[in-house]
């Protein structure tokens, strides 16, 4: 087959600029098709003038210009139905949120369809649609695309939304997809985007404040980051959290406001928006420093430690119990009450020993808040945040092993009484507290962990120390009761 030589193609290529074609794409579509239409004819014994001119006539003097017409109208119209599908889904996206949201506050149906219906458009179909716009905008301003900056954003928000969803739904890869979308967002657009802020400022010879930028960048990840380690259940989340807004009132704010105030315009406004962040972040500051040690001193070392004060004098008047039984009890009636015992033993050690544990991964096997004897000082570990330590050990390590001992002491000593004011205090106070039922997501195990168990660290302690609270008085009413009856216990 014959093949043009570079000067003709050249030629025709010059021809058809001279026509009016400025649609580069086109252009360059538009010139293999006539070269191909060419050498076609060339093939038939054609010379490359005839040819050319054949081609020319067929196509018409105003052909090329009406094509171009066309394209440019298909593209445009293309490009205005994707925007207005983009804002249709950027105001349905928070309606249907801000629907579901109301839907679990007042616990009506629909609510998990109506978040996930939300979060699903905003991950997987608006931002997408959002970075194709953002990206077709900036070319028909003659700018340079950012593709690093748009395709990172619209990544990181994609991981970050879909693991929100699927935290939400408890689907499994909720982490992985929180931890690179979060991730991504931190270490690679925050970056990103202040290296395009500085070219940007260098073509239009503006001044790049490198100082905001740079202190932007590091609070803003440090913020993304103390976000994921609290999602995560991860230790440090709150220093991280607390180092991030301390950076943004000492040093980030400052600059800010030193900065917009040599702005001459909208000396006013700019004057109004600092205050009103500088009042938001301060307050923030101020809840995390005062609220929480307080609320948490006040709200869970008192009733803990009488949570574990309760226990002791419940587990020295049982003992008691079981010595006088020895003495002066029949043989079979306390063998029954030591079971009952060391059903209880075992299991009130068993949550002192996870108690125990998660206090030394909390505090980083501090000696201070563990004496000799294994007691554990709760004032001292009052600040530590998060449920790290709960999910290693009784979810991760024990697969939800207290859960199920806890079932079975219910289940025996339920079997052992027939008071019925101890039978309605074993049923309610063993229960699982939750307020959920079990469902196809969510095992009962599952349900008890979330809602009683994998809470901030002080709570997660006393939901512990009530539970062996509550089976030393369960213990002490069962020996009393079998003390007394004189009756055989019907195995």
């Amino acid at each position: 087959m014959h093949e043009l030589n570079t000067q003709e193609v050249e030629m025709i290529s010059v021809d058809i600029e001279q026509q009016g074609l400025t649609y580069t794409p086109l252009q360059n579509e538009l010139l293999d098709h006539v070269c191909c239409q060419i050498e076609l004819m060339m093939e038939q014994g054609l010379t490359f003038n005839e040819a050319y001119r054949k081609v020319k006539t067929d196509m018409g003097k105003k052909r090329v210009r009406q094509i171009q017409h066309e394209t440019l109208s298909f593209i445009s119209k293309k490009y205005r139905r994707m925007k207005r599908t983009m804002y249709a889904f950027g105001v349905a996206a928070p309606i249907l949120l801000l629907a579901g949201i109301t839907f679990k506050v007042f616990h009506w149906p629909g609510a998990g369809l109506l978040i996930t219906l939300a979060l699903f458009i905003t991950g997987a179909v608006f931002l997408p649609l959002f970075a194709m716009v953002r990206i077709r905008d900036t070319r028909q301003q003659d700018e340079t695309v950012p593709l690093g900056l748009y395709l990172t954003g619209m990544i990181a928000g994609m991981f970050a939304i879909i693991g929100a969803l699927f935290k939400v739904q408890h689907w499994p890869g909720a982490s992985v997809a929180l931890t690179l979308g979060l991730g991504t967002l931190a270490f690679a657009f925050l970056p990103i985007y202040a290296s395009v802020k500085k070219k940007e400022a260098a073509s239009k010879n503006e001044s790049f404040n490198s100082r905001l930028i740079i202190g932007g960048v590091i609070a803003g990840a440090l913020v993304i980051i103390g976000a994921l380690f609290k999602i995560m259940h991860w230790p440090g989340a709150g220093i991280v959290i607390l180092i991030s807004w301390s950076l943004v009132a000492v040093i980030l704010l400052p600059i800010l406001v030193l900065n917009q105030l040599k702005q001459k315009e909208n000396n006013i406004n700019n004057f109004i928006i600092i205050i009103l962040v500088a009042v938001s972040v301060s307050i923030l500051i101020l809840a995390k420093v005062r609220s929480e040690p307080w609320q948490l001193l006040q709200g869970y070392h008192i009733p803990g430690q009488n949570l574990v004060s309760n226990a002791e004098l419940l587990e020295v008047q049982s003992d008691q119990i079981l010595k006088n039984a020895e003495n002066l009890g029949s043989t079979q009636i306390v063998a029954e009450m030591k079971k009952v015992a060391a059903e209880a033993d075992e299991l009130c050690e068993y949550m002192q020993d996870i108690k125990v544990e998660m206090v030394t991964i909390m505090t980083n096997e501090d000696d201070e808040a563990i004496d000799e004897n294994g007691n554990i000082d709760l004032e001292s570990i009052y600040y530590e945040t998060g449920s790290y330590a709960a999910v290693k050990i009784i979810v991760e390590r024990d697969e939800y092993k207290l859960y199920n001992m806890l079932s079975e002491y219910s289940k025996h000593t339920l079997e052992l009484t027939n008071n019925k004011a101890l039978t309605t205090y074993i049923k309610t106070a063993t229960k699982n507290h939750s307020p959920y039922k079990p469902n196809d997501k969510l095992s009962a195990e599952e349900v008890w962990a979330e809602y009683c168990i994998l809470v901030d660290f002080p709570r997660t302690l006393n939901t512990l120390s009530m539970y062996q609270s509550t089976v030393r008085m369960i213990e002490h009413q069962l020996l009393t009761e079998l003390q007394s009856s004189g009756v055989e216990i019907v195995e």
